[in-house]
């Protein structure tokens, strides 16, 4: 059984590229699976993750893709780089030590009318 051929091809290869790619397919097979609208399930799949696609991954990445760039692009066109998802861990745990030093700092009495000095960088 075959798949839909062109979709996936659509904006990314010509039939010549994918000859050119695949090495060991003639440019006949390659435009009869074009004619015909129908390739085999891992060409088609190979195409699509070239494409940078992710939905073939896990469902749940459906709509997402990796640029030429490099970048992940969400299904809404906003990216991120690399470092910044590796960085999200960071980002975390610095969130959390600063809600438990406003949480210590919220915790302290205060006389009313004194001002209190806060650092957060403890």
């Amino acid at each position: 059984g075959g798949t839909m051929f062109r979709d996936a091809l659509l904006g990314k290869f010509t039939v010549s590229m994918l000859v050119d790619y695949l090495g060991d397919t003639s440019l006949r097979t390659v435009q009869r699976w074009y004619a015909s609208d129908k390739a085999p399930r891992a060409v088609v799949l190979m195409i699509r993750m070239l494409k940078g696609e992710l939905g073939i991954i896990h469902p749940d990445w459906q709509g997402w893709s990796i640029g030429k760039d490099g970048l992940l692009y969400s299904p809404e066109g906003r990216h991120v780089q690399p470092g910044e998802l590796r960085a999200l861990q960071y980002q975390g745990a610095r969130i959390r030590a600063l809600e438990n030093r406003v949480k210590e700092l919220t915790e302290q009495p205060v006389e009313p009318g004194r001002l209190i000095k806060i650092r957060l960088d403890k």
